[in-house]
């Protein structure tokens, strides 16, 4: 019998879950899939009568496996890694042999046996496995986690709010050129981000919750220190193999989103950008937004005057491509569908976008804006 524990990820995006994750990869207590892969937003029901053959599509259809399975974490991303640990064949062998001769299966008992699939694929010793992480990232699932797990340990990735609005923002130019595209993303991340806050101050009220904070900043300032903590929170040995980034045993390539050469392993201190990447009033704007976070988690404000003419001037103050999209949905190149490299079809979506983006300018500024705080206190 195995006595393997569960331990689960929470925090919204662009809180080093890539960073926190691969620094556990090669741990053999310790079994951690290396992306997330919403496993609560596709099991939403507590039972299921599913089949493997149902099982199987669902994971290679909806999750990150799909790309897995040909030995690739995510083709959109300009390098890639060696994966060829991962053993797919044997990944659906074990998953069919835990799924095949049931017909009512628990929400639980489905993540766990896809967990423990993927464990035996990367060749992991049961045995000596401790704990399997699994990712609840993003949304608050917490309900429906203590449903299914009755004693877990839990992991919250923290990082100063100011920075990691301006992370998921870049990150969303880099992909769109553009900060609105087919969604409000603005209103979008500042919702993430509070929705995790509340989960967060829901997990610290309660008594009976096992979960450690890890804030971003000390993971990329103090990395050994902080995995120490880690260790020590879940009982599992500290030794070399916590002390370097990796995937499947390698060391780790990761892809920024503020710079277009890859980075290799930890990377330089990148905790420190708003000065850099967004104007005095930009930054004054998101303190409006995160002001009660920045105070209640230790973050450093800016100080300013706080007076109505500087808080009209951050209501109005556009982030960047909030008004304009990128020059560069002109340079972008289709290798798939030739006519969107035509100029003509290029110029018209850049006209869609700018007029995409002057609505949903509007739209915050004068629809949100009571949503935002820009004029208020925190409650």
């Amino acid at each position: 019998m195995h006595h393997y524990k569960f331990c689960f990820v929470f925090g919204p995006g662009c809180c080093g879950f890539n960073l926190f994750i691969s620094l556990l990869d090669n741990h053999e207590e310790v079994v951690a899939i290396p992306f997330t892969i919403k496993l609560y937003k596709i099991f939403h029901k507590e039972k299921y009568n599913i089949n493997f053959n149902e099982l199987i599509e669902i994971i290679e259809k909806k999750t990150r496996f799909k790309y897995l399975k040909d030995g690739d974490i995510d083709p959109s991303l300009s390098i890639k890694e060696d994966c060829s640990l991962y053993d797919h064949n044997i990944f659906r062998e074990e998953l069919k042999k835990l799924t095949a001769d049931q017909n009512i299966i628990t929400r639980r008992k489905l993540i766990e046996n896809i967990l423990i699939a993927y464990a035996l694929a990367i060749k992991k010793d049961l045995n000596k496995i401790k704990y399997i992480i699994i990712d609840a990232t993003y949304r608050d699932y917490l309900d429906k986690i203590n449903y299914d797990f009755k004693d877990y340990k839990s992991f919250f990735l923290l990082r100063d709010p100011r920075e990691q609005l301006l992370s998921l923002l870049k990150l969303h130019h880099k992909k769109n050129y553009s900060l609105y595209f087919k969604m409000n993303y603005l209103t979008h991340s500042i919702s993430s981000q509070k929705e995790n806050y509340y989960l967060l101050e829901k997990l610290q009220k309660e008594n009976n919750y096992k979960n450690f904070i890890i804030k971003f900043e000390d993971l990329k300032r103090d990395p050994i220190k902080t995995i120490k903590k880690a260790a020590e929170f879940l009982d599992i040995s500290f030794n070399e193999k916590l002390k370097k980034p990796t995937l499947y045993g390698n060391l780790k390539i990761f892809e920024s989103s503020f710079s277009s050469k890859p980075i290799s392993g930890m990377g330089e201190d990148n905790t420190n950008r708003l000065k850099t990447h967004l104007s005095k009033y930009q930054i004054i704007q998101s303190e409006f937004i995160f002001s009660y976070y920045i105070n209640k988690f230790n973050y450093s404000p800016i100080t300013y005057k706080k007076n109505f003419l500087t808080k009209l001037l951050i209501f109005i103050q556009p982030f960047k491509f909030e008004i304009l999209p990128s020059l560069d949905i002109l340079k972008k190149n289709s290798s798939q569908k030739k006519f969107k490299n035509n100029f003509f079809y290029k110029t018209l979506s850049f006209t869609y976008c700018c007029l995409y983006n002057i609505y949903f300018y509007f739209t915050n500024r004068f629809v949100n804006f009571s949503y935002l705080k820009l004029f208020s206190t925190h409650r």
